[in-house]
């Protein structure tokens, strides 16, 4: 896109190119001497040297009402319910908490223009319910681990863990990653994922479901890495 300013405000030269698409953002701006001077008039800190200062360049973008790019945020939350069957339970399950099938669908509901721009998931809280469909009681030990399943190291790619026992008959986990996916990540049906193991493995036959997995998502969609949603 190639932004043109108004006669009364700017001078021949003055230009703002941008560019964005899933793959990336560009900008570059062009402010000729004439504008830089009367900025400098509106703003006394400013020098001729704040162009070559990143700093400077932000409050010169200010000064003539120019954003070199606008964020999109859209705010979300998912939540799924699932009961787990004993002959599931025989070996650690891994659960895909984050489904692209789910996001693009999300991404269908907007413009077109801001849809395609949008490449960036982030990642606020997750909440996990265990709640057993057994007495209170019974000594039924489960271990939970939240991964991201792209990094090749399993310990380095643990988000979070926890070993319980639903002797209660209830577990709640939560952790809050703070983390921004890009939508374009090969590996991305992997981002976030619910392993678990439940030791009982003699406490029901097959077909049976010994407990219940409820789990919600709080994330936003955004068209940048770096925002202040965490700030």
């Amino acid at each position: 896109m190639d932004l043109q300013p108004s006669q009364n405000n700017y001078n021949e030269g003055d230009r703002l190119q941008t560019s964005e698409s899933l793959s990336g953002f560009f900008s570059r701006m062009t402010v000729s001497n004439k504008t830089m001077e009367r900025i400098m008039r509106q703003d006394s800190n400013l020098s001729p040297y704040d162009g070559f200062r990143i700093g400077g360049i932000g409050r010169i973008l200010n000064q003539i009402g120019l954003n070199q790019k606008r964020h999109h945020i859209f705010y979300k939350v998912s939540s799924g319910e699932f009961a787990i069957p004993m002959e599931l339970t025989e070996n650690v399950m891994e659960m895909q908490l984050i489904h692209k099938e789910e996001i693009l669908e999300e991404l269908s509901k907007l413009r077109e223009e801001v849809a395609v721009t949008m490449k960036w998931i982030h990642i606020g809280a997750i909440e996990v319910v265990i709640k057993a469909t057994f007495k209170e009681g019974i000594d039924s030990e489960i271990h939970l681990s939240i991964m991201d399943r792209r990094i090749n190291n399993l310990r380095d790619g643990c988000l979070g863990t926890m070993i319980e026992n639903l002797y209660a008959g209830k577990l709640m986990f939560d952790i809050h990653p703070r983390i921004a996916y890009n939508l374009a990540d090969q590996d991305f049906s992997r981002v976030l994922t619910l392993h678990q193991e439940f030791k009982r493995k003699d406490l029901m036959k097959e077909g049976n479901r010994p407990y219940s997995i409820t789990y919600r998502i709080a994330y936003a969609l955004s068209n940048t890495h770096h925002s202040d949603l965490y700030s």
